[in-house]
């Protein structure tokens, strides 16, 4: 295939969306030249990090290995604000809470739970373990619900 260039409309909207950007206070440009740099400023980088914690998913790799991964929370009641917001966040990602401060995937959560628990300035009381066994009935429970939702 031959290489295909940007068409004037597609030049014009790449600049536009970068000038909107500069306006809103995400980026701003510097002269070099006959060239400009754009820079990231903080205001975008939060921006950012809201998308990015906004879209949040845990990979759900294409094979299971039988183990479940257990998130432990035990925050203080002097953050019971963001420990409830955390363990919203756990829902939307499909965790599943067999106690209150005990929940569980099948698939390792630790990059995005972390994430998560750091947003939320918790992450200091939050542990995670791969669990070898449990309980035939909690197991059960488990498997059912991430069958459930397509995450086994």
């Amino acid at each position: 295939k031959g290489k295909s260039y940007p068409t004037k409309r597609q030049k014009q909207k790449v600049i536009k969306t970068f000038y909107s950007l500069r306006r809103r206070g995400y980026v701003e440009f510097t002269a070099r030249g006959d060239d400009y740099e754009i820079t990231m400023i903080e205001k975008g980088k939060r921006q950012i990090k809201n998308l990015n914690f906004e879209s949040l998913k845990i990979i759900v790799p294409k094979n299971w290995d039988g183990k479940f991964w257990q998130i432990a929370a035990d925050i203080p009641v002097k953050y019971k604000r963001a420990a409830d917001k955390f363990r919203e966040k756990l829902k939307l990602l499909n965790c599943y809470p067999l106690q209150r401060s005990l929940w569980f995937y099948p698939h390792d959560p630790r990059g995005e739970v972390e994430f998560v628990a750091r947003i939320y300035a918790i992450a200091n009381y939050v542990t995670f373990m791969k669990i070898e066994h449990l309980d035939p009935e909690d197991e059960k429970i488990l498997k059912d619900y991430f069958r459930d939702t397509g995450s086994i």
